[in-house]
């Protein structure tokens, strides 16, 4: 028996049934005729050849420096990093007292005012700039010169877009014998077993491959990195990340639209400021305009006029040609034209077309009332790429006490991770290779044995909101012991504790008692009421 034929359902019901978007991040799907989304992709040869290429790389790179260049937000983002995670700071100090860490710490004292090899910036700068290029590039390599180049013992700096791999034939000539399982990726050295074993800097610019003659090899042993004279400063999101991606990858197309946008809305502004109608003209061979017809400022402010006579009259008009300005081919007795009138009037700019007789007025609808807010919305999300909070992304803080406090909050443990990174993977590797060379030049004595453990450095601290609240709970911790002086004051805490007692004792050889040192014994400091709204 033959079965009947499927019901077809009505138009829309079959309409109805349609699925217009398929939202699954494995098969983006869109019926309704818009823009597919872009399809992920399986990762089966790694990251460096299947998503972030060397080209697109260099572009971010390049993209990057661009909004930093012309960017305000860009630019108040890369500040507000580099004032917080490096400041004034990034001093070298140790946790023991003693002849030979006063001296390992006034030598490289001595050594951090000029840091680099090419032009001699300080290590307070080189610091900030390493911030820079860990949010805003992904990566960078540093050299210490202790004999490869001129023994000088400075920094050699190689940015993000000098990495690169060896030409083809200049690779083949390089990997040979133990080095003939070695490959490169992205100018990173990877032995038979994926183990990093180099680097491959240029000394140009934006290259995805260079020749051996222009680039410096850095090789290191796996097994013991931190011996090698260069590091690979990179901040990675993945277990096995060959190169760090920058930050600022997530954001800058977004600013880059938010500022376009900016552009527009303020060129449009400026022209709807000098701009003032447009007038539509009858066909030439048509009759004149009569100038008297010609609305005032007057009359368009819905006033009188300013010597008395009524806004749109004969005379009105006549005082105003008396007070216009020359016209270029006009004489006393030429009528001038409608063009001319407007300009005379209103003091802008007006277009004149050919067509049926009339004014069109500009609508005052620049800038965009609403474009403050996407811009600030735009400006939120650029600073949560770098994990700063609004009252960082947007230099300013809202609301009440306790939001200020939490964004302070907030962006301070992103800081201080920064800044802990920053000393583990860069600044006690520096510091190593600084003391150890002024060791073999005999320029500093034998160290203790375990001076590397006692390095330390001196970074900046949250600041405070309310002064007066947090010296109480500070207060309060360590007279519960909720909190010790190292912990409060840093590594620097010795030093300070001995800069108070001399300046005590200074005080009482002097017979001075100032009002904080007069302490009664048992009391507790004074409370604070909570007037948060």
């Amino acid at each position: 028996m033959t079965p009947a034929p499927a019901k077809k359902l009505p138009l829309l019901a079959r309409a109805a049934r349609r699925i217009l978007a398929w939202y699954d991040f494995s098969e983006p799907f869109n019926a309704a005729g818009g823009r597919k989304r872009r399809p992920a992709r399986i990762e089966y040869r790694g990251e460096e050849s299947e998503q972030l290429t060397p080209r697109r790389r260099l572009l971010g790179v390049d993209l990057a420096r661009n909004m930093v260049r012309n960017s305000a937000q860009t630019r108040g983002i890369v500040r507000q990093l580099r004032a917080n995670v490096v400041g004034d700071a990034g001093k070298l100090v140790f946790s023991m007292d003693g002849e030979w860490y006063a001296k390992a710490t006034a030598y490289f004292r001595d050594w951090s005012r000029h840091a680099d090899y090419i032009d001699g910036t300080s290590w307070r700068e080189l610091l900030q700039l390493v911030v820079y290029a860990l949010a805003m590039e992904g990566d960078a390599v540093v050299l210490f010169d202790d004999g490869q180049l001129t023994g000088s013992g400075k920094l050699l700096c190689f940015e993000a877009d000098q990495i690169c791999n060896l030409a083809g034939d200049d690779w083949k000539k390089f990997a040979v014998g133990p080095r003939r399982r070695w490959r490169q990726c992205s100018g990173v050295l990877l032995d038979g077993w994926g183990r990093k074993a180099g680097v491959i800097v240029s000394r140009y610019r934006g290259r995805s491959e260079t020749a051996r003659k222009d680039a410096f090899v850095l090789i290191c042993d796996p097994e013991h990195p931190d011996a090698a004279p260069w590091r690979h400063v990179t901040r990675k999101f993945r277990l096995r990340q060959l190169r760090g991606s920058a930050d600022a990858l997530a954001s800058l197309t977004t600013v880059q639209d938010a500022g376009e946008m900016m552009d527009y809305e303020l060129q449009s502004a400026k022209r709807g400021a000098s701009h003032y109608a447009a007038a539509i003209m009858k066909d030439p061979g048509s009759q004149p305009v009569d100038a008297t017809q010609l609305p005032t400022p007057e009359s368009l402010a819905g006033g009188a006029s300013t010597n008395g006579t009524p806004a749109g009259t004969a005379d009105a008009a006549a005082a105003a040609s008396a007070s216009a300005p020359d016209v270029p081919g006009a004489t006393d007795d030429d009528e001038l034209p409608l063009p001319q009138n407007l300009v005379r009037i209103t003091g802008g700019q007006v277009d004149v077309m050919e067509g049926v007789e009339k004014i069109e007025w500009d609508p005052a609808t620049r800038p965009n009332e609403r474009v403050v807010d996407f811009l600030e919305f735009s400006t939120r999300l650029a600073g949560r790429a770098h994990g700063l909070n609004s009252s960082y992304a947007l230099g300013r803080a809202d609301g009440s006490y306790s939001a200020a406090r939490m964004d302070l909050c907030m962006s301070w443990i992103i800081f201080r991770d920064n800044q802990q990174f920053l000393e583990s993977t860069f600044a006690d590797w520096v510091a190593e290779r600084v003391l150890t060379r002024a060791v073999e030049r005999k320029e500093l004595p034998a160290p203790p044995d375990d001076w590397r453990e006692r390095i330390r450095w001196q970074w900046p601290t949250a600041p405070s909101i309310d002064e007066q609240k947090e010296q109480a709970a500070l207060t309060q911790k360590l007279r519960n012991g909720a909190a010790s002086p190292q912990e409060i004051f840093g590594p620097g805490w010795r030093e300070r504790l001995q800069q108070r007692a001399e300046f005590d004792a200074e005080c009482k050889r002097l017979g001075i008692t100032l009002a904080f040192q007069e302490v009664t014994p048992g009391a507790t400091p004074a409370t604070t009421t909570n007037d948060e709204q």
